[in-house]
């Protein structure tokens, strides 16, 4: 825990929090009246931008300004990138691949009722559309601006509010830490609005919470998470589509393999994060 002084108590630093995120996602609806209109590829990635800089930077630098005189400590901004936590964070993130890839397929077959699985499924499809506007053509020129907006801007914007800010005032609660890293996970996962995927990226949002909490920093999560959306962008760029993966079952074995060497590595990564630089 941060040995720091609040000014606010940590239950009005969350109000707060969501007073100034919807602000900014009210400022984001009115940036884009004025977004092109001819090109949604542009509109889409100037409104992707805007969103991260006002829904979720500001949010979390005005929320932390607000409640304490060390913001850059509030929001764990602090701390060198440790070489062999850094190594852990990187072999985590491939070897827990086929494990990952097995959860989705299981959160996508998740029995419902039909009413909700079809209003879930159109909400999916509409992120998947515009996801797939927002990526643009197969060239260079667009996997280099995907990357950097949708991998790297993307990563430290969200860490920075859901780690930075909503998790560690949440640890600050009677939730504690492992409360406040599984809370605040949840509710990352909830604000994507895609439930086919939201067991997945529940648990990608607590492994990155414990690492924020193990290495005193979100650097590491920003960039575990910039590795997981640029995969994302990369396989987009290759012609590998959602719908090919989901149709391709994984091997038990592999997938077994997978959770073993993911287990390993995140063992690794702890003893590496409370390694002296």
């Amino acid at each position: 825990m941060n040995n720091i002084k609040y000014n606010i108590t940590a239950g009005s630093s969350l109000w707060l929090l969501l007073f100034v995120s919807i602000i900014g996602y009210i400022l984001v609806g009115l940036v884009g009246l004025f977004l092109p209109s001819d090109n949604a590829t542009l509109a889409l990635r100037i409104g992707s931008v805007f969103q991260q800089v006002f829904a979720f930077i500001a949010p979390a630098i005005v929320c932390a300004l607000i409640s304490t005189r060390r913001p850059d400590i509030m929001l764990r901004l602090r701390g060198k990138i440790h070489s062999k936590a850094l190594l852990w964070t990187i072999v985590v993130m491939i070897v827990s691949m086929p494990a990952m890839e097995a959860l989705v397929q299981l959160n996508d077959a998740m029995p419902m009722p039909e009413p909700l699985y079809n209003f879930f499924r159109t909400i999916e499809d509409s992120a998947a559309q515009v996801t797939e506007t927002m990526i643009g053509g197969h060239t260079v020129g667009n996997l280099i601006v995907n990357l950097l907006i949708m991998a790297v801007m993307t990563g430290f914007s969200e860490e920075i509010l859901f780690r930075g800010a909503l998790t560690g005032t949440l640890a600050r609660t009677r939730l504690g830490m492992a409360g406040g890293i599984w809370v605040g996970a949840i509710i990352f996962s909830l604000m994507h609005m895609q439930m086919f995927g939201f067991f997945p990226r529940m648990l990608l949002g607590a492994f990155f919470g414990y690492l924020m909490f193990w290495r005193g920093s979100i650097w590491l999560c920003v960039i575990a998470h910039a590795i997981n959306n640029g995969l994302y962008i990369i396989a987009k760029h290759l012609g590998y589509d959602e719908a090919t993966v989901e149709q391709t079952s994984i091997s038990i074995i592999i997938v077994a393999i997978s959770i073993v060497l993911t287990y390993y590595a995140i063992y690794q990564l702890r003893r590496a994060t409370h390694e002296p630089e």
